[in-house]
């Protein structure tokens, strides 16, 4: 999340944690998932933690992924 905090901050980022009612780090959590990339996590927070762990239990499109991913550097 530090190394890429444009793409957090991102409309379609944004957008896309609207959309599906999730926080923007687990989106981007998920979007790395869906590509093989094993997001690591430091936080304290048991409610971060449990946000965290849900990362796969909403659907999300290909295209969204692509969006997201596209955006890295």
């Amino acid at each position: 999340l530090t190394a890429n905090p444009q793409i957090l901050q991102s409309d379609v980022v944004s957008t896309l944690a609207k959309k599906y009612s999730i926080s923007k780090a687990v989106i981007l959590y998920r979007c790395l998932s869906e590509r093989g990339v094993v997001p690591l996590c430091g936080t304290q927070s048991e409610q971060h933690m449990q946000e965290d762990l849900a990362l796969l239990d909403f659907p999300i499109r290909n295209v969204e992924i692509e969006q997201v991913l596209s955006m890295a550097s």
